[in-house]
């Protein structure tokens, strides 16, 4: 039985940067149970588990916070970087491709270490769900604290995208709107989104630092502090979704960076590709860098 585990950054630059997430790459002889009870004992919010498979894939069991959650592309490159640690995915010539198995699909993982932002891409085909009829430019600069003078609307628009979960993707025209924007329950409750099972909105900005990226981005959260700056990985299929459905997306292989995070605190970069080729269902590819900052030893399974 092997007891390590590792606390990974993910889409980070540099080590102590990116989202953190603690890795067990060999969770075979970790039952739920016991995932569910050493889940809780993590310090770090975000926990997966992998085990692999007899077709040579790994299923993946993620948790947030505690709790079982969807496994995010964050969870996904912090996995694929424990899994390549530990040689349960062996390199050839620094290139490797296997598979992961997820809760609602599955997942191909391609290594390229001479990629140098995103040696890691996870590959996926989303078909996403569209909601147009968003709420107003008014209604959404309540909740969000903001004026309505400060939401973008001449190249991207409000739009509802779902890949499994809802989210409300409102462009900005600065990066200050996006780091003074916060959630209020009160306006939330009081505006036509609760119809719309939506309570969590992705706010993006063109990025306008020196750091390079197409966007800086942050994720609201009615479940989160008004401060909170969560991770934004599990968010990205369906933003990839989101901009196909832009008039400025042509039809297509497009690819974009995103930032997520204060200038003077964590940052992510996020490496996203998508096919836009006007069907329903649209290729996504996700990358980015990750980096061990730790390596534990689990001493009592239960």
């Amino acid at each position: 039985m092997n007891n390590q585990y590792y606390i990974i950054d993910a889409f980070a630059e540099k080590p102590y940067s990116g989202v953190p997430v603690a890795v067990f790459p060999h969770a075979e002889s970790i039952d739920d149970k016991q995932a569910d009870m050493l889940a809780g004992e993590m310090l770090a919010s975000d926990v997966v588990f992998a085990r692999a498979t007899p077709a040579g894939s790994f299923r993946l069991q993620t948790f947030h916070e505690g709790r079982a959650a969807t496994t995010g592309s964050h969870a996904m490159l912090a996995a694929a970087s424990g899994l390549l640690k530990t040689g349960r995915v062996a390199l050839n010539d620094n290139k490797a491709d296997f598979s992961f198995l997820l809760a609602d699909g599955e997942a191909e993982v391609n290594v390229n270490f001479q990629r140098e932002h995103y040696p890691l891409l996870i590959s996926q085909k989303i078909t996403p769900s569209i909601d147009r009829y968003t709420p107003s430019a008014e209604e959404i600069a309540a909740t969000i604290g903001l004026a309505a003078s400060d939401i973008a609307s001449s190249r991207y628009s409000c739009l509802i995208v779902s890949c499994g979960k809802p989210y409300l993707f409102v462009p900005l025209k600065s990066y200050h709107a996006l780091r003074e924007a916060s959630f209020h329950n009160r306006e939330w409750s009081h505006s036509s989104m609760p119809q719309s099972l939506v309570d969590s909105i992705l706010l993006f900005a063109p990025n306008t630092d020196n750091k390079g990226g197409d966007f800086h981005a942050r994720l609201l959260e009615r479940v989160s502090g008004a401060s909170a700056d969560p991770a934004i990985g599990e968010a990205m299929p369906a933003f990839a979704a989101y901009l196909c459905q832009q008039r400025s997306v042509q039809q297509g292989t497009h690819a974009f960076s995103v930032r997520r995070g204060a200038n003077n605190a964590r940052q992510s970069l996020i490496h996203l590709e998508m096919d836009n080729l006007g069907t329903e269902s649209i290729p996504v590819r996700i990358g980015g860098a990750t980096a061990i900052t730790s390596m534990a030893e689990l001493v009592a399974a239960s």
